[in-house]
């Protein structure tokens, strides 16, 4: 059974996960910033791309985060990737 998120959980998940990895307050990480202008580096994208996998339980391309560059781009992409299932 796939538990389903909404768009807004996925985000705050993603700004509590990289605002954590990059020792950032949350309100300072913007959904429409990209990845690169946080300075997060391709060992932590993937990183954070495994732990969306456990999170949500469902199995993601290891290059996500190079293909979608903000937050706003991954959780749509997720959202809609959910719905196919």
């Amino acid at each position: 059974m796939t538990v389903k998120f909404t768009k807004e959980q996925i985000q705050e998940w993603l700004v509590n996960k990289i605002a954590t990895e990059l020792a950032m307050e949350e309100q300072d990480v913007d959904i429409n910033t990209p990845f690169k202008e946080f300075g997060i580096d391709s060992i932590t994208l993937v990183k954070l791309t495994s732990q969306i996998e456990d999170w949500l339980h469902i199995e993601l391309d290891p290059v996500l985060m190079y293909k979608f560059e903000t937050i706003h781009e991954i959780s749509d992409f997720i959202l809609k990737d959910q719905l196919k299932a």
